[in-house]
């Protein structure tokens, strides 16, 4: 972890009478320091080897060297007895501040993945640094937060990858944050039209996929060679089940959320679709690795419909690393644009290495296919990917460096020319169109060109009111180019209005919720439960009230719920499944009444239907309120039946946390009400 995390800051009020410093404290993953006290010091200039122990250690809680084991103490503490709070892991940078008013007359100030947090001197009898004394962290009102990137869906609903801090999803109306997934979070895509579907990858590619808003989620890592610890994938912006993403191995996907984990040419794994290679000979699929002779690896991907374009480096990371030749680094950019036949998703069709001319030698942090134009393509440049080292640094002997951040191609990569116009000089990290107008985020913000500048010299000013900070992302809403979403790393995610309006695309109207025609059966629990039955502890119960007339409650009425302080609970997992319906082979149709209150994104309702015995296929999964709460809504759902008899559940899966009773910590403190289903009808559509 040295290379990522790394500071080391001497105590400027501990030293020798000769200025040499006593007390060091460095970061690594924890906070470490010199052992030892104010009256008994070592010099740290090397004629006593110093002792470190760390002083903010990993992990916390309930946690013990990544186990939960329910002991009293960690045995592995230092402090075993201490009040088990820490900073966050991976520290980033430090200071100490001479402060002649706090004991010990000294402030030490960490930053990490998490934030800030300050050493509490205060509270400690010895001043000597030690894993008891950091408190919850000093970030009240500091957006802290490291997204790699942010994508957004039409209704508002965010996704995005934090550094250390897993996947999250916004709630569009209270902007509410919620951790759906652990871990490193790095890209995401989120299906426009649903934002409950959406993918995140873990380190080096490890994708998966929710269906649900990220109450569970599936594996589909795709497997790759040489993917990078943060590894870009992409949603082709034209087709929500078409994802692109590489390593060495450039994959796609045409299967949504179906899509299978693992490469192939059957069933609905990824399908790879071109080989880039090695450093020496890129595009060659039969190329063999080695240590001086890499495996190219993809450092930014675009796709928009049959087009797409992969940057790609060999020897991304030039230190300590064995080259033919004076030059390490190198790059490269493939595409299936202008090849020897049309390109076209999901195959290999007029995939090939782009000849760049004109291109600096240097890594491909973002691509942008312009669409009205496959062959117009932008590219913007960093450095490498140890950002520390500076290109040419270290023995690089690097001759096509060049100058500028932003290129353009209007020839499907075979030549480019430099656009970087009056940006700063500064690594480029993302590129988008808007328009005729270029979106860029750099290492000191974000930046919009003139109307046209993407299509003539462009002029650059930066987006007012967002900090000059690193720029991760910039997607504009679908639906809505008026809006973006700005991942600001170090300070969390953004939306940004445009002034200059553009038009907004009408939508297609909403495709018709089906109605049951010519009906097999229907069950309006009044007389009883009419052959449906329950599993779950607890389950589904049958009680009033009931689904009244069209919207209206039927006090006293009868419907089957999971509801009430008692009957919605925290780790529920209850199924309500139909008697067996005889149907005929082809469309079918369910249809229901609900009435839904739950907690949005965590505990849900899937509609699911199988034959009579077979395997259970979801067709669609709810969670939060039904839109005309607290009324009832009529639902219904198309599905395909083999003929013969078929079966139809309804599956409420609850969380560990926040259920009917709400609570001080739930996003609603005085809870949900759960959910009712009633007039259950099953036939051919109408």
């Amino acid at each position: 972890q040295g290379w990522y995390n790394l500071w080391v800051q001497p105590d400027p009020t501990r030293q020798t009478a000769s200025g040499v410093p006593t007390r060091m404290a460095f970061g690594l993953e924890e906070v470490w320091a010199t052992e030892g006290t104010k009256d008994v010091a070592v010099p740290l200039d090397g004629t006593v080897k110093p002792k470190f122990h760390v002083v903010g250690k990993y992990f916390a809680g309930d946690s013990c060297q990544l186990l939960s084991a329910g002991l009293p103490v960690c045995p592995t503490d230092r402090e075993p007895t201490d009040d088990n709070i820490t900073t966050h892991p991976d520290q980033q940078d430090a200071i100490w501040i001479e402060d002649p008013l706090v004991k010990g007359g000294v402030q030490l100030i960490v930053g990490n993945d998490g934030g800030a947090y300050r050493y509490r001197f205060d509270t400690d009898p010895d001043s000597e640094l030690d894993n008891a004394h950091w408190g919850l962290g000093d970030n009240d009102g500091f957006s802290t937060l490291l997204p790699y990137f942010a994508s957004m869906a039409k209704d508002g609903t965010v996704w995005a990858g934090l550094q250390d801090n897993g996947n999250m999803r916004i709630d569009p109306q209270t902007r509410k944050q919620y951790e759906t997934y652990g871990g490193d979070g790095f890209f995401t895509a989120v299906d426009p039209d649903d934002s409950d579907t959406a993918y995140e990858e873990y380190t080096y590619g490890a994708m998966s996929v929710t269906t649900d808003g990220g109450t569970s989620w599936k594996d589909i890592d795709p497997g790759l060679t040489a993917s990078r610890f943060s590894n870009p994938f992409v949603m082709d912006p034209t087709d929500p089940d078409h994802l692109l993403t590489a390593g060495r191995e450039v994959v796609e996907t045409l299967w949504g959320p179906d899509t299978e984990a693992g490469q192939g040419d059957s069933g609905k794994t990824w399908r790879t679709v071109y080989d880039l290679g090695t450093r020496s000979k890129p595009g060659d699929a039969s190329a063999t690795s080695s240590a001086s002779d890499p495996d190219n690896s993809m450092s930014a991907v675009d796709v928009h419909g049959d087009a797409a374009y992969v940057g790609f480096c060999g020897h991304c990371d030039t230190l300590n690393k064995m080259a033919p030749d004076k030059t390490v680094f190198r790059n490269g950019l493939a595409t299936n644009v202008g090849g020897s036949e049309p390109g076209e998703k999901g195959t290999a069709k007029g995939w090939h290495i782009a000849a760049a001319k004109g291109l600096p030698n240097r890594f491909i942090t973002a691509v942008a296919i312009d669409p009205r134009d496959a062959e117009n393509v932008f590219v913007t440049l960093g450095g490498y990917t140890r950002r520390w080292l500076p290109p040419g640094a270290v023995g690089d002997a690097n001759e096509q460096l060049g100058t500028g951040h932003v290129y353009r191609s209007t020839d499907g990569g075979e030549t480019f020319t430099d656009v970087t116009g009056n940006l700063p000089d500064v690594p480029a990290t993302w590129v988008e169109l808007r328009g005729d107008q270029l979106l860029v985020g750099t290492d000191v913000g974000a930046f919009a060109s003139q109307t046209k500048g993407a299509y003539g010299t462009p002029k650059f000013a930066p987006f007012e009111d967002l900090p000059p900070v690193p720029v991760s992302s910039i997607q504009l809403k679908p639906g809505n180019p008026n809006t973006a979403v700005v991942a600001a790393y170090g300070r969390g995610v953004w939306t940004y209005d445009f002034d200059a309006k553009l038009p907004v695309p009408v939508e297609p109207p909403a495709t018709p919720v089906p109605t049951v025609g010519q009906e097999y059966a229907a069950f309006d629990f009044e007389a009883g439960t009419q052959g449906w039955t329950t599993t779950g502890v607890p389950t589904w119960l049958r009680a009033a009230p009931g689904h009244g007339t069209g919207a209206g409650e039927a006090p006293g009425g009868s419907s089957f719920a999971v509801a009430g302080d008692l009957g919605y609970v925290d780790a529920m997992d209850a199924s309500l499944v139909s008697p067996a319906t005889a149907t005929e082979a082809g469309p079918a149709v369910v249809e229901w009444w609900m009435r839904l209150d739950t907690e949005g994104g965590y505990d849900t309702v899937a509609v699911e239907w199988r034959p009579a015995g077979g395997e259970w296929a979801t067709l669609a999964t709810y969670s939060g309120r039904n839109d005309a709460h607290p009324a009832w809504e009529r639902f219904a759902l198309p599905f395909d039946a083999p003929g013969g008899d078929v079966e139809v559940r309804f599956r409420f899966v609850s969380d560990e946390l926040c259920s009917g009773l709400g609570g001080p910590v739930c996003s609603s403190p005085g809870g949900w009400d759960g959910v009712h289903v009633d007039d259950v009808r099953l036939g051919k559509p109408a």
